[in-house]
Formats: C-alpha cells, structure tokens, sequence
C-alpha cells in the first residue's frame, strides 16, 4: 500500500518528460525573439510590464500562469469542448491590444494546439504545466538578457 514517503514516479517521469519537451520550444521561441521582428511590438509591451520584477518574482508568474492557464484551457475547455476549441481560445486569452500583436496570437493558438495534444498524449496536465511554465521563464530571461539588466 502507499507509504508516507513513497515517491510517485509517473509525477516524477511527467516533470522530466516536460522539461524535455520545453528544452526545443524554448530554442525556437529564442530564435523568433532574437533573429526576427515578429515579436518586436509584443516585446516592447510586455518590457514594460516585466523589466521591474526580481527573479523570485518571474518564477512565480511562470509557475502560477502555467499551472492556471493549463488546468483552465487543458483541464477544463478541452476536456468539454475539444482540442481545436481549447487552443484557440487560449490563443484569443494571449491577444493583443492591436494588429500588430497577431504574430504572438497565432503562435500562441500553435502552442495552445501543442500543449493540448501533450495532455491527450500523455494523460497528464503535469506535462504541459512544466511545458508552459518552462517556456515563460525562459521568455521573461530572454526579455532581461536582452535588455542587458541583471535580476535583483
């Protein structure tokens, strides 16, 4: 039967299985931000918002936005209204103030697709909870890095 300190292993494999998964998206999201301008207004706003955090600060928007925006739009939308509807209704949650955030919005719809397809491969939110946490951490670090400010 279960012990105090018995360990889950699946919950443990979940985890690793999307640092893992995160590992190339986070390279591709690199790219798009740092070699193209498809995200050059996003980055602007979102500045603005980010750059007066501390480090402390960007793990719990990363974590709690991962945990929230998944058991919502993977736990929830997608369990009753299907794959489709639940990505691109998360791409609409990720929209804009104008025109020219449509390129984060479409790419949000994508990893709003991915993300959705993980969770019905694997069975578990785990997955995409550490997916989409580990892609917004290491967004906000690009922001900083290429603002060439430190965390406090």
């Amino acid at each position: 039967g279960p012990h105090l300190f018995s360990i889950d292993y699946s919950f443990i494999f979940h985890i690793f299985l999307g640092l893992l998964i995160s590992l190339p998206i986070i390279g591709i999201n690199y790219l798009l931000i740092t070699k193209t301008s498809i995200f050059t207004e996003f980055i602007t706003y979102i500045k603005k918002h980010v750059l007066h955090m501390d480090h402390f600060e960007i793990i719990a928007v990363a974590l709690f936005s991962g945990i929230g925006e998944e058991i919502l739009f993977r736990g929830v939308v997608q369990h009753y209204l299907g794959l489709i509807f639940a990505s691109l209704a998360f791409g609409l949650m990720h929209i804009g103030p104008s025109k020219k955030y449509l390129s984060w919005t479409i790419f949000a719809v994508l990893m709003g697709f991915l993300l959705g397809s993980v969770r019905i491969y694997f069975g578990s939110l785990v997955v995409p909870i550490v997916i989409h946490a580990c892609i917004n951490y290491a967004s906000f670090r690009f922001l900083f890095s290429m603002n060439n400010k430190t965390f406090r």
